[in-house]
């Protein structure tokens, strides 16, 4: 069942006068959606995930087509569609799809891996995960070889540089979440 349908402007200036993603409109009604209330992909990798109890959770569409591309059926790829899971799409992860391990592959947002930047790029990615972590194994896919470019998904760059973030994924504990989100500023 079709919920909605996003179009992407490419040109910088509609970027920044429009947003990168926007609803399409088609005999003039708008096909939106709340972005919230679902998870892009589950229509095709649900089995999936559902029967491995796992899934990979990426920011964009994009990334999921990328990933289906190089796992085809195999994939367990899914998208929040944008940089935040919502409680909704908690519930569907853990209720629905009964996921036991979640993996975060949000875009790259710094420059170099030992970089303060990247320190709270991650202390970020903590505080949006530690809704699941208390409920299943969490991991999230951080670029500490520097393999990506800024704001690159990790399935950017190809199968294999996935498969090399895939090995070296950084399992989040409660005991992570509780010192970052009680760490002093």
């Amino acid at each position: 069942r079709l919920i909605g349908i996003r179009g992407r402007y490419l040109d910088e200036d509609d970027i920044d006068s429009i947003g990168k993603y926007v609803p399409l409109k088609i005999n003039g009604e708008f096909l939106s959606h709340q972005l919230g209330s679902n998870l892009y992909g589950i229509n095709v990798t649900c089995n999936k995930a559902k029967s491995i109890k796992k899934v990979i959770l990426y920011e964009s569409e994009k990334s999921c087509l990328q990933n289906y591309s190089y796992f085809g059926d195999d994939s367990f790829a899914m998208a929040v569609c944008g940089s935040s899971i919502t409680l909704t799409q908690q519930k569907i992860l853990l209720n629905t799809l009964k996921c036991e391990e979640i993996i975060i592959a949000f875009d790259k947002e710094y420059y170099e891996a030992n970089s303060y930047a990247a320190e709270v790029y991650y202390n970020k990615l903590i505080k949006k995960v530690s809704g699941l972590v208390p409920f299943c194994k969490v991991s999230l896919l951080l670029d500490t070889k520097n393999k990506l470019n800024y704001k690159d998904s990790p399935s950017d760059r190809g199968k294999q540089v996935l498969l090399d973030l895939l090995e070296e994924k950084v399992i989040v504990t409660m005991e992570e979440v509780n010192r970052i989100l009680h760490k002093k500023n």
